[in-house]
Order: structure tokens, then sequence, then C-alpha cells
């Protein structure tokens, strides 16, 4: 059986601007789905939108997937229902699939292991449709202020992701027919994302989520920013462009110490540099990621390649692009001078400066970590 999940992107929205190509967690907001559709049991994802922006950051940044199709959305399906943009995929496309699978590109909450749930309660022949809810039980009451009483929790359909059989689909023009399954989410994916209120609240939830699935396991990988980390952060020019940044001889020693007790290091940076390329290449660096827009799925994919967990990857960084990364590995550090964004998310805030010994003094914490826990 082929499986398909469709990701409708609209360009804009009616309550956050630019709401899913907005930053939550140092990643533009639509990733958070897009990635975890991507390592779950589906085929094929695709994205309809008819933002530039969008299939630009996709055709750029997820080329270490092949089951990523781009769509054009049209102007009708921009403003009609789920279901709209669902059968007018169905209608026009010449993909053959049996089940698919519609994903809330608003909701961080999604989890590779929802959707392949959904998948299933379809494949065990159980139901027909599927709709994810959470678990909650309210107290009700009448219009003259009497408590009614509540004998039953009620599961609350979440809107986070709709999974139907595609022959139900064709015949009913419903994304939700004949027997339907509940596939009950964590409590925190039922939220509002209206107002900048919601999105600071939804992010420190999401920040919590990512923190409290930690493990204490023995650290095989150090992921390293660059800028801020390597380097103090500033960049000589001249009239030809890049011309120097400053390294740490002493971080390079401490790496060559992480490699010789079995810690292998990764170079995640946003820039595409010449002179960290030549850098890294002098370090004898084997895993690099130059221009890492989303590095929280470059990480995913590296961890799956090399049979990873995040609980095994300590990770260095100082901005808001290493920020879903930091809340998420085993350890997370952060030169003393990182941003202040960063701080609050991360488990050790070194006493040195980033390009003046931060990389060595975080070298020295995991070894010593490594010999006395393991």
């Amino acid at each position: 059986m082929r499986h398909i999940g469709l990701l409708p992107l609209k360009m804009q929205s009616s309550s956050i601007a630019g709401k899913n190509r907005r930053k939550m967690l140092g990643r533009p907001l639509f990733c958070w789905a897009l990635s975890e559709a991507v390592t779950s049991k589906l085929d094929m994802v695709v994205i309809a939108t008819n933002d530039t922006k969008i299939v630009q950051f996709i055709e750029t940044h997820f080329t270490w997937t092949d089951k990523i199709k781009v769509i054009n959305r049209s102007k009708s399906s921009e403003d009609g229902q789920l279901v709209d943009i669902a059968l007018e995929y169905q209608e026009n496309t010449s993909d053959v699939f049996d089940t698919l699978t519609i994903l809330n590109a608003t909701n961080p909450f999604i989890t590779s292991k929802d959707i392949n749930k959904c998948l299933e309660a379809i494949l065990d022949g159980n139901a027909s449709a599927t709709t994810v809810t959470t678990n909650s039980k309210t107290r009700l009451w009448n219009s003259e202020g009497d408590q009614l009483e509540v004998s039953e929790e009620f599961q609350l359909e979440n809107k986070a992701i709709y999974s139907t059989n595609a022959d139900a689909l064709s015949s009913s023009k419903k994304l939700l027919s004949g027997t339907i399954a509940p596939i009950e989410m964590l409590k925190e994916s039922a939220f509002e994302l209206k107002t900048t209120a919601d999105w600071q609240q939804t992010e420190l939830r999401l920040a919590n989520r990512l923190m409290t699935a930690k493990e204490n396991k023995k650290i095989k990988y150090l992921v390293l920013d660059v800028d801020g980390v390597f380097t103090d952060g500033g960049v000589l020019y001249n009239e030809h462009g890049e011309m120097a940044k400053h390294f740490d001889i002493r971080d390079g020693m401490g790496l060559e110490i992480m490699r010789e007790q079995n810690i292998q290091v990764v170079i995640m940076t946003s820039e595409d540099s010449m002179l960290v390329r030549k850098r890294m290449e002098k370090l004898k660096m084997k895993h690099i990621f130059m221009n890492a827009k989303d590095k929280y799925s470059l990480l995913t994919n590296f961890l799956e390649e090399h049979n990873c967990t995040r609980s095994e990857i300590a990770y260095v960084g100082d901005d808001v692009n290493d920020l879903a990364n930091l809340c998420s590995v085993g350890w997370s550090f952060a030169p003393k001078n990182a941003t202040s964004t960063v701080m609050p998310f991360v488990d050790v805030v070194l006493s040195k400066n980033s390009g003046n010994g931060a990389i060595r003094e975080a070298t020295e914490f995991l070894l010593k970590y490594n010999q006395r826990h393991f």
C-alpha cells in the first residue's frame, strides 16, 4: 500500500503574519510537522503551497530526503476547508495512493509516532478514517448556573492530523467517513495559535516537551555551531569579501582529545564560508554541514543514519537557530557570551566566551561525564 501525506501551507495567515514561516524555537513553524512526516511511515509528503519562499526553503534545505514533493495550491482551496485541498489533490494528481493523511502545519507537537498510529488504525482494518484527539474532563454548566454531572472523560478533536482511506474520501467527499478511529495525542497538542501570547506559550511548552524527553546516556557525538562558538562571532572583510575569522587553537586540541575517546565531532553552521571549510579540513572534521538553515531536521536525519538518539548527542550553540537542538539533546552548552535567548534552555552556560576556550571547556566536561557514568 502507498501512503501519502499532504501538508497545506497558506502564504498569509489571518491571525499571525507569515505564521507558517515564522521561527518557533529557531525553525520555521511548518518544519516541525514536515520533518516528522518525512521520518514517519508515509511514502511521500506533498507540500501544497503558493508561497515561493517556502518552496525555495524546501528545495535548498531538505535535499537530504527524496520523500517531499511540492505542488501549487490553488486560490480556491486557500479560502476553503481542509477537505477541499484533499479532494483537489485527489482529483488532479497522477500519484497513486491508498491512504491520504492531512497534516496541520501550525501544530509543532505532531510526531511521527502520531502519524504512524493513524495509518496503523486504517491498515489494521479497524477504521476507514482517523482523527487525533486529546483527553479532557471539563466541567459543564447550564444557563442557570448549575453544574452538570460529567461521568465520562471527553476526547476532543484537535485538528492536527486526519487520515483517510482513499476510496472513502472519493466516495464520501469527506475527510471523516465510515468507521472513524480517534487517536489520542498528548494534551499539550490542543492549543490556539492566534496571538503573540499564544505563540510564546506554545514555544515554551514545545521546549519543555523536548527537554523532558532527555535521557542519561553516554555521549557519542558533539555537535558544534561555528560563528559564536568556534569564533567570537566577528568577521574581517576587505573589498573582496570575507577575509578572516578568529579561531582558538586550544579548542582544536580539545576536539582531538575527544576523538581519541571515541566522541565524534559534527560541524553544523548556517553559513557557507570557505574560511570555515579550510579550518575544518585542518582539524580533520569528518561530518560537516554548511548552509544549514534547519539544523534540527539535519540532525534528525544524521541520527537515523548513524543509529543514534538525541540523548547521545552533546551540542554547543549560541543563538536562536540552535535552539531546537539545544532543547532536545542529551547535554547542551552555550558560551558565556551567547545570546540571552538561548541561556534559559541550555544545561550548562560555560565560563568561557566563544572563540576563547568555550569548546575546550565543553569537551573537558563531556570527557569527565562519560568517564564517571559509563
